[in-house]
């Protein structure tokens, strides 16, 4: 199941924002997943997990998507659909 607790970063924490079109690229997803959900150009659903750090993802279809990246917390970037 991809479940997390509600996830919360102090907003001085953010150092950027962007918004990719096609979150489906090598560019944007980074690492395996584990724990969580996917099923490949429909939903991926949970933590992303790459040597240097771990992403936080609820992508839904080919939709559009915003990419928060953040210094000193548990996730290096969220990706979430728009």
């Amino acid at each position: 199941m991809s479940l997390h607790g509600d996830i919360a970063i102090a907003k001085s924490a953010l150092l950027s924002k962007k918004s990719v079109a096609n979150p489906w690229r090598r560019s944007v997803i980074k690492g395996i997943r584990a724990p969580g959900a996917a099923f490949p150009y429909l939903v991926l659903l949970g933590t992303m997990r790459y040597r240097g750090g771990k992403d936080f993802t609820a992508i839904y279809k080919r939709n559009p998507v915003e990419v928060f990246e953040f210094s000193n917390a548990s996730y290096k970037r969220w990706i979430v659909t728009k």
